[in-house]
């Protein structure tokens, strides 16, 4: 699969929201009970929340050779923050 790096767009937050929770909810789901899975992942939910998130970092997007975000990367002062899953 060919994949290109860019910076984060507006257009792109719903897709970002949609990978953040996915990813919280496959990964999470192995080290965390249910309960706490679900109210991690609706941080996503919290639009306004989640777009400061991403706008405060230095996100910026991998998408498919169909233009397809398929994962994302923020980099915040002192921290890396990376969602590259897509399921």
């Amino acid at each position: 699969m060919t994949v290109s790096i860019r910076p984060y767009q507006d257009k792109d937050l719903s897709a970002l929201a949609h990978i953040y929770k996915q990813g919280i909810r496959h990964v999470g789901r192995e080290y965390y009970s249910q309960h706490q899975v679900e109210i991690w992942s609706s941080f996503a939910d919290d639009t306004q929340d989640f777009e400061k998130w991403i706008n405060d970092a230095a996100t910026y997007v991998a998408q498919n050779g169909g233009n397809r975000v398929v994962g994302f990367a923020g980099l915040e002062r002192h921290s890396l923050c990376v969602w590259s899953i897509d399921y």
